[in-house]
Protein backbone atom coordinates (compact mmCIF):
# COMPACT_ATOMS: atom_id res chain seq x y z
CA UNK A 1 0.00 0.00 0.00
CA UNK A 2 1.34 3.37 -1.16
CA UNK A 3 2.13 5.63 1.87
CA UNK A 4 0.97 9.88 0.95
CA UNK A 5 2.30 12.74 3.05
CA UNK A 6 0.27 15.67 3.12
CA UNK A 7 0.40 19.25 5.15
CA UNK A 8 -2.92 21.39 5.43
CA UNK A 9 -3.85 23.90 7.87
CA UNK A 10 -4.23 23.38 11.59
CA UNK A 11 -8.35 24.33 11.64
CA UNK A 12 -9.07 22.53 8.06
CA UNK A 13 -7.23 19.00 10.05
CA UNK A 14 -9.36 19.80 13.63
CA UNK A 15 -12.47 20.03 11.12
CA UNK A 16 -11.50 16.90 9.50
CA UNK A 17 -10.36 14.88 13.06
CA UNK A 18 -14.02 15.99 13.81
CA UNK A 19 -15.81 14.99 10.87
CA UNK A 20 -13.69 11.75 11.55
CA UNK A 21 -15.20 11.20 14.71
CA UNK A 22 -18.50 11.94 13.48
CA UNK A 23 -18.92 9.48 11.01
CA UNK A 24 -17.08 6.99 13.09
CA UNK A 25 -14.08 6.54 10.96
CA UNK A 26 -11.58 4.47 12.41
CA UNK A 27 -8.61 6.23 11.44
CA UNK A 28 -7.61 9.70 9.48
CA UNK A 29 -5.88 7.19 6.52
CA UNK A 30 -9.79 5.54 6.31
CA UNK A 31 -11.15 8.95 6.42
CA UNK A 32 -8.39 10.38 3.46
CA UNK A 33 -9.21 7.25 1.38
CA UNK A 34 -12.99 7.74 1.38
CA UNK A 35 -12.49 11.21 0.57
CA UNK A 36 -9.77 10.30 -2.35
CA UNK A 37 -12.55 7.56 -3.24
CA UNK A 38 -15.47 10.10 -3.37
CA UNK A 39 -13.19 12.48 -5.25
CA UNK A 40 -12.59 10.01 -8.06
CA UNK A 41 -16.40 8.82 -8.41
CA UNK A 42 -17.21 12.74 -8.88
CA UNK A 43 -14.81 13.88 -11.68
CA UNK A 44 -15.77 10.28 -13.59
CA UNK A 45 -19.65 10.81 -13.46
CA UNK A 46 -18.45 14.48 -14.56
CA UNK A 47 -16.35 13.46 -16.98
CA UNK A 48 -19.27 11.48 -18.47
CA UNK A 49 -21.95 13.83 -18.89
CA UNK A 50 -22.20 15.63 -22.03
CA UNK A 51 -23.95 18.97 -23.66
CA UNK A 52 -24.96 22.09 -21.10
CA UNK A 53 -25.78 21.77 -17.20
CA UNK A 54 -27.10 23.27 -14.44
CA UNK A 55 -24.15 23.60 -11.45
CA UNK A 56 -24.65 25.48 -8.02
CA UNK A 57 -21.55 26.03 -5.83
CA UNK A 58 -20.49 27.72 -2.57
CA UNK A 59 -17.23 29.27 -1.77
CA UNK A 60 -16.35 30.64 1.45
CA UNK A 61 -13.85 33.77 1.58
CA UNK A 62 -12.05 34.97 5.17
CA UNK A 63 -13.92 38.61 5.44
CA UNK A 64 -10.84 40.85 3.66
CA UNK A 65 -12.26 43.14 0.80
CA UNK A 66 -9.11 42.98 -1.09
CA UNK A 67 -10.27 38.77 -1.43
CA UNK A 68 -13.38 39.57 -2.59
CA UNK A 69 -12.48 41.91 -5.01
CA UNK A 70 -10.28 39.16 -6.60
CA UNK A 71 -12.73 36.68 -6.20
CA UNK A 72 -15.46 38.74 -8.18
CA UNK A 73 -13.15 39.57 -10.50
CA UNK A 74 -12.88 35.40 -11.41
CA UNK A 75 -16.92 35.09 -11.38
CA UNK A 76 -16.72 38.62 -13.94
CA UNK A 77 -14.25 36.14 -16.06
CA UNK A 78 -16.51 33.67 -16.56
CA UNK A 79 -19.96 35.68 -16.53
CA UNK A 80 -21.22 33.24 -19.92
CA UNK A 81 -21.78 30.78 -17.11
CA UNK A 82 -22.40 32.23 -14.15
CA UNK A 83 -26.49 33.28 -14.03
CA UNK A 84 -27.08 34.91 -10.44
CA UNK A 85 -24.91 35.17 -7.34
CA UNK A 86 -25.87 35.20 -4.09
CA UNK A 87 -23.49 37.10 -1.29
CA UNK A 88 -23.86 36.54 2.35
CA UNK A 89 -21.67 37.82 5.18
CA UNK A 90 -21.52 35.79 7.81
CA UNK A 91 -19.16 36.81 11.23
CA UNK A 92 -16.15 37.21 10.30
CA UNK A 93 -16.67 35.47 6.67
CA UNK A 94 -18.62 35.50 3.49
CA UNK A 95 -20.56 33.15 1.63
CA UNK A 96 -21.08 33.11 -2.02
CA UNK A 97 -23.17 30.75 -3.80
CA UNK A 98 -23.22 30.80 -7.35
CA UNK A 99 -25.65 29.09 -10.38
CA UNK A 100 -23.96 28.27 -13.56
CA UNK A 101 -25.13 26.97 -16.40
CA UNK A 102 -22.84 25.82 -19.45
CA UNK A 103 -20.59 22.71 -20.22
CA UNK A 104 -19.00 20.29 -17.46
CA UNK A 105 -15.19 21.20 -18.70
CA UNK A 106 -15.81 25.07 -18.44
CA UNK A 107 -18.14 24.88 -15.62
CA UNK A 108 -14.87 22.91 -13.91
CA UNK A 109 -12.64 25.19 -14.82
CA UNK A 110 -14.16 28.21 -12.96
CA UNK A 111 -14.70 26.17 -9.91
CA UNK A 112 -11.29 25.40 -10.37
CA UNK A 113 -10.06 28.96 -10.23
CA UNK A 114 -12.47 30.60 -7.73
CA UNK A 115 -11.88 27.61 -5.37
CA UNK A 116 -7.79 29.34 -5.78
CA UNK A 117 -8.52 32.23 -4.31
CA UNK A 118 -6.25 32.58 -1.57
CA UNK A 119 -8.71 32.66 1.60
CA UNK A 120 -11.45 30.35 0.22
CA UNK A 121 -11.46 27.65 3.13
CA UNK A 122 -14.65 25.37 1.64
CA UNK A 123 -15.87 25.18 -2.09
CA UNK A 124 -18.58 22.82 -3.37
CA UNK A 125 -19.98 22.13 -6.87
CA UNK A 126 -23.43 20.22 -7.41
CA UNK A 127 -24.95 19.04 -10.89
CA UNK A 128 -28.00 19.87 -10.81
CA UNK A 129 -29.51 18.92 -14.31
Amino acid sequence: MGVISISIPDDLLAAFDNFLEENQFSSRSDGIRSAIQAFISLTEEYATLQGEHAFSAGYVLEDQSEVWEKFEAFLDEFNIFVKNVHSYKLGDRRIYLVFAIGYVGDILKMHNQLSSVKTVSVSFLRNII
